[in-house]
């Protein structure tokens, strides 16, 4: 049997069936989702990973044909269906019948280090490039769109959050593109990001929470962080000049993204950080006048 899969918009694709007996609807019906148009006297599933490769499935036997803009966009669909990867192994080289190798690393590290990326997404993108291979080796996969759309469905089989598959494909989409040199990558179906309520303390239990913090570093760090809604990473760069009390403001810099910025600054938390710096120069004094070598004032994120 002939299937047409046709695009319709990033929400949906359609399906036409060559026949519509008992038997043939039985498969589109099993698929999470779907949904028949009488008008228009096709089936629509979702655009997802996971219902494309439930379609594939059911219909295994069958033969499909894609409009040009399904083909356009996820040619991986095409070589589930033609079995591209098996025939092309016999003449890939290493790289693409994934193997991970050290010189691969630098070069992933070098492509991340030469376009600006910050130090944890390039220790991200590196652990997430091994994972992939990890889950290839023993395995005759090649490394092509259809592998990394596979590997995205397992990801969210094992329960694992929308941002991280997504960060997966992301990586992914930078290897093929900066090491491989595959410029002309798929645009792959990816999960819709997750939308969820955080976990918001009260006033009362923020109040709670500050006045137990004896530390007068820990807690200058914690009021500005609550304050001024500063990450950890951009807190612990901060200098005496850059609280502004006449004009109540704040300058970050080089926070996410490499950029300054500017943010309020309360009154408490100018308060609680002009006891700490007193403090700390009272220390200063004390450690010059005993002779001792004085700290050099700077933490990493990690250290507090």
């Amino acid at each position: 049997m002939k299937i047409n899969l046709i695009y319709r918009d990033e929400k949906t694709m359609g399906v036409r069936l060559e026949r519509y007996g008992v038997k043939e609807r039985e498969g589109i019906r099993s698929i999470p989702g779907r949904k028949w148009v009488p008008d228009e006297k096709i089936w629509t599933i979702p655009y997802s990973i996971s219902a494309v490769a439930s379609m594939l499935e059911v219909y295994r036997s069958c033969k499909f044909e894609c409009d040009e803009r399904l083909n356009k966009e996820l040619p991986y669909i095409r070589e589930w269906l033609d079995g591209r990867g098996e025939q092309a192994n016999a003449g890939l080289s290493s790289s693409d019948r994934g193997e991970w190798n050290p010189n691969q690393r630098q070069e992933l590290r070098d492509a991340l280090v030469a376009r600006g990326y910050s130090s944890k997404t390039i220790k991200a993108y590196i652990s997430q490039t091994e994972r992939f291979f990890a889950g290839l080796q023993g395995t005759e996969a090649s490394i092509n769109d259809a592998t990394v759309q596979k590997y995205a469905l397992a990801l969210l089989e094992k329960g694992l959050s929308h941002a991280y598959v997504n960060q997966a494909i992301s990586t992914l989409k930078f290897y093929f593109r900066h090491v491989l040199k595959q410029p002309k990558s798929t645009a792959y179906v990816r999960p819709k990001k997750e939308s969820k309520l955080p976990d918001v303390l009260s006033l009362n239990e923020v109040m709670r929470l500050l006045e137990a913090v004896e530390n007068p570093k820990h807690r200058a760090i914690l009021y500005l962080t609550y304050t001024s809604g500063l990450r950890v990473s951009e807190v612990v760069r901060l200098r005496p000049e850059d609280c502004d009390r006449e004009r109540k403001v704040l300058k970050v810099r080089q926070g996410k993204g490499r950029k300054d910025r500017q943010t309020l600054l309360s009154e408490a938390a100018f308060e609680v950080v002009e006891q700490y710096i007193g403090g700390a120069a009272r220390r200063l004094a004390v450690s010059r006048t005993e002779g001792r070598p004085p700290p050099d004032g700077t933490f990493s994120a990690e250290s507090v």
